[in-house]
């Protein structure tokens, strides 16, 4: 019984092996917790693995759900096979287990394609959801097979796709484009080294980023909304390539690793990019220097935020006043004092800064 090496969300490359699969599933699921599991209860068989054949002349059989109970599997009977890369103690198997584990509950189905659907309801936005990247790679693989069906139209495609994953049709062309760009980005050298094999990293900027109209704009896109026949390899027109590089090293950090992602904080730092961006002067000064501050100034992005703050103090007022009436006749009387100060300072300030707009 083996690993899928081309399981979408291990993101292994095709040169991959059995030991990288076993690899990339010791470091980011917990084994421990099926060890433990396992050495306690025995392997559960209310819940077979899914296997298929490659080759109905060979006994070798791939298990396209259940991989890490798998690992779980070969590691606690041969502790060996991860000494290569963790010194971590494999936890002896118990007399209840071993009885267990000499012969796995397997469905096993004449196609690998006919798993899609179990695996997309299950581990797409099911009982244990994927993180957007692998879920990209699982939707692009049935929009693939979707698209050998001539007589359906790409938003038919979509939209049978949309039921089999579980969301939104524009969540996932949005989400399954970003991915085409960011693998676009790295085949063309412009991103961190192994990023797309990281277990975890910050393809929400990209994906986020792509629903403003000016950064799409920036990249070649225009200002349209993305369709499904742009879900394509390479996505981002040749002549855009340096504009893309720019944006790969303000969303990631620089491809040589000397230089850190400008997005500290996704709610505040990519809106302030996507004002940059739009503005001719400050999205040039950033390309030059990478002076995020700056760049922000110039865009008036430090303006919008002082309007929005004016704003608020207006409406904030507004609930206190609405308030007063009510809570006045409830306050002690050093909190009416204290609130008086308090309304009165704001006042003289406030005041100042009117004679200063003036």
């Amino acid at each position: 019984m083996e690993l899928d090496i081309e399981n979408p969300r291990f993101g292994l490359s095709e040169k991959a092996s059995q030991q990288d699969a076993l690899k990339f599933l010791f470091e980011t699921s917990d084994l421990r917790e099926l060890w433990h599991s396992i050495n306690a209860n025995g392997f559960l068989d209310y819940e077979p693995l899914v296997a298929w054949r490659p080759d109905k002349d060979v006994e070798r059989y791939v298990v396209v759900e259940g991989n890490r109970r798998l690992a779980a599997v070969k590691t606690l009977l041969n502790p060996e096979l991860i000494a290569g890369f963790s010194k971590t103690a494999v936890p002896s198997l118990t007399e209840k287990a071993k009885p267990t584990l000499e012969t796995l509950p397997v469905t096993v189905i004449e196609n690998k394609d006919d798993a899609d659907e179990y695996i997309g309801f299950r581990h797409v936005n099911g009982a244990r959801t994927w993180d957007p990247i692998p879920k990209a790679r699982f939707s692009l693989k049935l929009l693939t097979k979707l698209r050998k069906k001539d007589a359906l139209s790409e938003q038919d495609r979509i939209a049978i796709l949309s039921q089999q994953i579980g969301d939104q049709p524009t969540q996932l062309v949005r989400n399954m484009f970003a991915f085409m760009v960011l693998k676009q980005a790295d085949e063309l050298g412009l991103l961190p080294e192994n990023f797309l094999q990281r277990p975890k990293n910050d393809f929400s900027h990209l994906y986020s980023i792509l629903s403003n109209p000016e950064t799409r704009a920036y990249i070649g896109l225009g200002l349209s909304a993305i369709k499904p026949e742009q879900i394509q390899t390479n996505p981002i027109p040749a002549t855009h390539k340096k504009k893309l590089g720019y944006l790969m090293d303000w969303l990631f950090g620089s491809a040589d690793g000397e230089n850190p992602s400008l997005i500290r904080s996704q709610g505040q730092d990519r809106p302030v990019l996507q004002k940059i961006i739009a503005c001719e002067k400050a999205v040039e000064t950033l390309e030059q220097t990478r002076d995020f501050e700056y760049a922000r100034q110039l865009s008036g992005a430090d303006n919008q935020d002082w309007m929005t703050k004016v704003f608020k103090i207006e409406r904030d007022a507004q609930t206190i006043w609405n308030d007063a009436g009510e809570i006045a006749d409830n306050l002690e009387i050093d909190e009416k004092e204290k609130s008086s100060k308090k309304i009165a300072s704001a006042i003289s300030k406030l005041t100042s800064i009117d004679k200063l707009l003036k």
